[in-house]
């Protein structure tokens, strides 16, 4: 009887370690995607469910003020490709990549070679980088060819399939306001934010537009709040103050109801939502390591309550520091960036990380839970009439 209690206390202490800590007992890998050039820098901006991943690297160049060049690029099978600059792939000028579909369409933004300073949205496809003659930035990109993004008259845009191209307007009725486009679903909603104008009695306003509606997402108590990522639930996530302060926090909107997502430190914010409800960003704290963010992942439970996990306790002595978490797809691949390296010699680079034990992170309670109750069901009939 006494070795059965044990065991059963055993199996009891592994439910509560992995209701604790969700994933840490699957065998994460973190895969460094490289850079344009030696000493570059890379960021992962966006992964699609094949695992084709986007972002922006720098080339090595300068430019005219000594600030260096980024381009954009497509990380896939292990290959990192520039992606050029529209109207060709001129060192000398910008591109960003921001959104990629399961179709492997890529957008963002970009300056004309030989062309004016200012940057327009593009689309990627066909080996061919697409000038979409909107200025500002493309941010997203659902399956149906549906573009979102900021800059059309100062405001957030959808340029449909068809190549129209839609002004979302703002939030609010002041003349100062301009909007910023973020997200888009497969239905076409988009996650979008005001951005009022200095001396404004706000600065930021979230909103999910749904064929001409607005629906604002509000905050956790504070006046601002800002939202970067839908998923085809129509649930967004962004960043909030919190009442009676400056401090922001990630937060959830679903249908209605604001959930604070909570923090490391501070403060925190959620970068991208996936169609499962998993969750995606930073949060600062007081690390070890010296960084002043963690890249964190966030799970809502079925009571409500939220499971957080430190990125960097999965890939222990790996030799990162995950600063950012930027992406997150259906299979629970995560991007971002960090510094891997020590010392003088860290540098900023793009990352994977990958669960190779399962498609997607193990659920934070339930699914151990029931794995304890077959337990006990087990010991229970080996052991009947000894307890």
């Amino acid at each position: 009887m006494l070795n059965l209690r044990k065991k059963i206390a055993a199996i009891i202490t592994l439910v509560t370690v992995a209701a604790w800590s969700g994933s840490a007992l699957a065998a994460w890998t973190v895969t460094d995607l490289g850079v344009l050039s030696d000493w570059g820098t890379s960021r992962a901006t966006a992964i699609n469910n094949n695992g084709q991943i986007v972002g922006y690297a720098s080339t090595g160049e300068f430019n005219a003020s000594g600030l260096d060049i980024n381009h954009a690029f497509l990380w896939e099978n292990g290959t990192m490709t520039d992606l050029g600059v529209i109207g060709g792939s001129s060192a000398s000028v910008n591109s960003y990549a921001y959104g990629i579909n399961d179709n492997g369409s890529i957008v963002g933004t970009s300056q004309v070679s030989g062309g004016d300073s200012n940057s327009y949205a593009f689309l990627y496809s066909s080996s061919t980088m697409q000038n979409l003659n909107v200025a500002g930035t493309a941010y997203g990109i659902n399956n149906s060819g549906q573009i979102a993004g900021s800059g059309y008259n100062n405001h957030a845009f959808r340029i449909n399939s068809d190549g129209s191209v839609q002004d979302l307007g703002t939030l609010s009725t002041n003349s100062a306001a301009k909007s910023y486009g973020r997200a888009i679903n497969a239905s076409g909603q988009i996650a979008a934010y005001d951005g009022l104008g200095m001396g404004q009695s706000a600065t930021n306003a979230g909103f999910i537009w749904t064929n001409g509606t607005k629906q604002a997402t509000g905050t956790l108590g504070g006046t601002n709040s800002t939202i970067y990522s839908i998923n085809n639930a129509g649930q967004v996530v962004g960043t909030s103050e919190i009442t009676g302060s400056y401090y922001t926090r990630a937060f959830l909107y679903s249908s209605g109801t604001r959930t604070n997502l909570g923090t490391l430190g501070t403060t925190s914010q959620a970068n991208q939502i996936n169609n499962n409800g998993q969750i995606v960003g930073f949060s600062d704290g007081v690390f070890d390591d010296g960084n002043s963010t963690h890249a964190v992942l966030w799970t809502v439970n079925a009571n409500g309550s939220v499971s957080m996990i430190d990125l960097n306790s999965l890939v222990a002595d790996s030799g990162w520091v995950l600063s950012e978490a930027t992406g997150i797809n259906d299979q629970g691949q995560i991007i971002g960036w960090g510094m891997v390296g020590e010392g003088f010699d860290a540098q900023m680079h793009a990352f994977l990380l990958s669960d190779q034990a399962a498609p997607v992170p193990l659920p934070p309670a339930m699914y151990m839970f029931g794995s304890a109750l077959v337990g006990l069901a087990g010991l229970r009939r080996r052991f009947k009439g000894s307890i």
